[in-house]
């Protein structure tokens, strides 16, 4: 909902807007309709964690493997070996860990990712 409420504010200052949905935290009885609605503007990209954000989280510090069919504990833990006291919801906490140069990681390590800067950056 803050998203919504800073592309309406905001609205053409930007290139784009890109809005990332944490799969195990989405649920399409209440969040489909915000999700579509977002989707349906033309500046706006959506992105879906597969299988949970810590899979994103853990491609700042390592390689990840994509085609990996595991449940999202088994990647919190990963991350733990990089955040000991990572904690879904303490944003705080990430940004002691999450810095320019490992987002840079993350975007080689995630490829649908990779493709962002391509598309909104002209010196990428």
């Amino acid at each position: 909902m803050k998203a919504e409420r800073f592309i309406s504010k905001y609205g053409k200052e930007y290139l784009g807007y890109i809005l990332w949905f944490d799969k195990d935290k989405y649920f399409p009885s209440t969040d489909a309709n915000l999700k579509n609605h977002l989707e349906a503007k033309s500046n706006v990209e959506i992105y879906m964690s597969e299988p949970c954000v810590e899979n994103w989280l853990l491609a700042h510090f390592q390689s990840i493997n994509l085609s990996q069919n595991r449940a999202c504990d088994f990647y919190e833990q990963l991350l733990k070996k990089y955040i000991h006291d990572y904690d879904k919801n303490d944003c705080l906490l990430l940004k002691k860990y999450i810095n320019k140069e490992n987002i840079e990681i993350a975007i080689r390590h995630y490829p649908k990712i990779g493709e962002i800067p391509l598309k909104y950056f002209i010196n990428a």
